[in-house]
């Protein structure tokens, strides 16, 4: 029988192949051999291009839409950006709904009016919601009573006694395509991508389609819009697409969008299009490929963790205490990480992290919970052995001097934080100092183990396997670090933990294996030698 790690290995291998092929055969375009044939419709590469607005999706009548710019003479071959003054209606102002529409036709004609560009045949249509309701920032300020520090005048000491109402806000940013394919395409077997995006002609020609890049849009850009908002200023960029390039844009939208009936928010969307907005091409196919290594390391460590702590007999030579810090220190980072909305990607396996944790705690202080027919259980608590009394010992020894150190830094952070810094409540405050203290000295506990470890001249008693599998996860993290947003504490916490695993592995190759010492199973190699005597 092959082993987990063998058949999870295969799946991944499998599942990356799959992964690579799908993508790979998005960028081939399908080739037109026989009639009928759709043609693209390309005089030159100069066109116009018209951006609008409307309240509806799906405006009745000419009357309904407003220009916001129009755009002549346009090279739709070269990358362009423009900057529009916008003058926010009035209906925008009391929470209302505006979509953008664009226009584009690669006639380059002469119009009088921009109501007559439309009534012609060669024409391409596209549509998206130009503004979002969104609940406002939080407002912060300075706890001991000092002024407002939040960008609008509130009263001090404001805090939010329900739940804030979501408001309009406007999309600062839009990012426009025009698909470049010179090649025609077979009129049945266009991909179910592009289909609903071309505009076909009565002559088969399809005119190349303009499209609004939805993975652009970013929670960071939007403006939010009140009734002192009267005029905005609108970042436009255009840029070509090829053919590949939108069918991947438009697979990745659509199960953008899927994922919210998972519960994912349009935060946790919103992180996920970071990744592809603020990477190229190239680093985002390495971080779908690292990201793959980054779940079969996860699910691999986590087997070994658990087989390792299942069986379990003695804590001889494992600091306790650390056990204990890494359930605190992990408890603590999932309530920050929800206090400041992180995306789900982070904060889910954070939050199942503190659940193996605590169990963890009941290994090492070898807790039982009873359940003999009774509603609540019965707790049992068992007894140390002397050689795990004297790892206990060094354990502790070490971490009173360490706490000497730690306690005046932590308790100094937190004053300062109170004085000069402002946040959202007393229970932001004393989060964010805890926090702050694990994220900076949180590593610092770790070290116990590294003099556990130095006084008995060993390291065996160490789950290896999956420790490997967490070193490796942790420079895959330093790179995630850059691309998923986080908070800046959280990110750093990524690098220092590569410090000590360095140490770990220095301490691996400085001690020798020792049979006469235990293992992580509370045996020896001298105790199978006597059974098989």
């Amino acid at each position: 029988m092959p082993s987990f790690t063998t058949v999870i290995s295969f799946v991944f291998t499998a599942y990356i192949a799959h992964s690579i092929y799908g993508i790979a055969s998005m960028f081939i375009a399908p080739h037109c051999a026989e009639e009928p044939c759709l043609h693209p419709f390309t005089q030159e590469n100069k066109g116009q291009v018209l951006v609008l607005y409307s309240k509806y999706q799906r405006p009745s009548s000419l009357s309904d839409l407003e220009l916001i710019d129009n755009w002549e003479d346009f090279n739709f071959s070269e990358s362009h950006e423009k900057y529009v003054n916008f003058s926010v209606p009035r209906q925008l102002k009391r929470n209302g709904t505006m979509y953008l529409h664009v226009f584009f036709s690669p006639k380059n004609q002469k119009f009088s009016n921009w109501r007559d560009f439309l009534q012609q045949e060669y024409l391409s249509h596209t549509v998206a919601p130009l503004t979002v309701y969104q609940v406002p920032d939080a407002d912060t300020f300075s706890l001991l009573g000092e002024k407002n520090v939040s960008t609008e005048e509130k009263p001090r000491n404001v805090v939010f006694e329900k739940k804030p109402l979501p408001v309009t806000h406007l999309r600062s940013k839009i990012q426009l395509n025009i698909l470049q394919h010179s090649s025609p395409l077979p009129r049945k077997d266009i991909p179910h991508e592009i289909a609903p995006l071309l505009t076909v002609t009565r002559d088969n020609r399809f005119v190349p389609p303009v499209y609004i890049d939805s993975l652009s849009f970013r929670i960071k850009d939007l403006l939010k819009v009140d009734k002192n908002t009267h005029e905005v200023n609108l970042h436009f960029s255009y840029s070509p697409i090829s053919f590949g390039k939108l069918r991947v844009w438009v697979q990745f939208s659509s199960s953008l969008e899927q994922m919210k009936n998972f519960g994912f928010t349009d935060k946790d969307l919103d992180d996920v299009k970071g990744i592809f907005t603020d990477t190229n091409i190239y680093f985002l196919c390495l971080t779908f490929f690292v990201a793959g290594f980054h779940i079969l390391f996860d699910i691999l460590a986590f087997k070994n963790d658990i087989s390792f702590w299942r069986h379990k007999k003695s804590m001889v030579g494992l600091s306790t205490r650390t056990v204990v810090w890494r359930a605190f220190s992990q408890t603590v980072i999932f309530l920050y990480l929800l206090e400041e909305d992180t995306s789900l990607l982070v904060t889910v396996p954070s939050g199942l992290g503190c659940i193996i944790e605590f169990w963890k705690v009941m290994k090492a202080f070898k807790i039982e919970l009873r359940f003999s027919g009774c509603i609540l259980p019965r707790i049992t608590v068992g007894s140390f052995t002397k050689e795990e009394k004297e790892s206990d010992q060094y354990d502790a020894d070490f971490l009173t001097k360490l706490s000497v150190v730690l306690c005046p830094l932590v308790i100094g952070g937190a004053i300062y934080s109170l004085v000069y810094m402002p946040h959202k409540s007393w229970y932001s405050w004393t989060l964010e100092s805890l926090v702050n203290g694990v994220y900076a000295f949180g590593f610092l506990f770790m070290l116990p183990q590294l003099f556990v470890n130095y006084k008995l001249k060993s390291v065996a008693h160490l789950p290896w396997k999956a420790f490997m599998y967490k070193a490796f996860n942790t420079f895959i993290d330093d790179i995630f670090s850059f691309i998923i947003t986080m908070p800046t504490s959280h990110r750093l916490a990524c690098f220092r933990d590569d410090v000590v695993f360095v140490v770990y592995l220095y301490q691996r190759w400085l001690y020798p294996v020792d049979k006469a010492r235990v293992n992580e199973f509370g045996q020896s190699g001298e105790d199978e030698k006597e059974k098989t005597e």
